[in-house]
């Protein structure tokens, strides 16, 4: 009972709503980045009975990489399976997808950032140079559709659709905004 004022007094009742379960197992799986600095996992994808997600970390020397491409088994093994961007800086592994059975993604790599491939071996390689040189064709929305695979990337047409076929060729679907402007589909 809950008093309002001097003459009002209000009555107040409880009703369950839900039940709820709370799970006291949950843990960490790896310290990715010991210390403090957080890893930040993120883009969780399964491919080759096995999760692949992008995290800070470091190397089996313990040498940080930046923000990489790392492997979570069955068996709750964690690794790192590329340093795409050697050394310290973030290669980023984002926008993956599959296409011809392997997983692929964007990343940033000696050639600026462009798509990239892992294979059922595990082994990561650079897919496409879309805009080439060291200059980034920043790949995104990456899709596959009917043996092909579609994505929005800027080269000297600016940003536009392309689509690459399993033969490792890539075009320009079109120039929506003609000349160097993007059309930013």
């Amino acid at each position: 009972v809950a008093r309002c004022n001097s003459q009002d007094y209000v009555r107040l009742r409880l009703t369950r709503l839900e039940d709820r379960i709370v799970f006291d197992g949950a843990g960490v799986v790896a310290d990715l980045q010991p210390g403090p600095a957080n890893s930040a996992p993120a883009a969780l994808i399964p491919f080759n009975q096995a999760i692949y997600f992008s995290a800070s970390g470091i190397n089996s020397s313990g040498q940080f990489v930046g923000r990489e491409l790392y492997r979570l088994d069955a068996n709750g093994s964690v690794q790192l399976v590329a340093d795409i961007n050697p050394g310290a800086a973030d290669s980023n592994p984002a926008d993956f997808a599959f296409f011809d059975g392997k997983l692929v993604f964007a990343a940033t790599g000696a050639l600026g950032r462009e798509i990239y491939q892992l294979d059922s071996s595990g082994t990561v390689s650079l897919l496409a140079d879309v805009n080439p040189g060291i200059a980034s064709s920043n790949p995104q929305l990456l899709t596959e559709f009917s043996d092909k695979l579609y994505f929005s990337a800027v080269a000297s047409a600016g940003r536009e659709i392309y689509v690459l076929n399993r033969g490792g060729n890539t075009s320009l679907i079109a120039d929506l905004n003609p000349g160097p402007a993007d059309s930013n589909p």
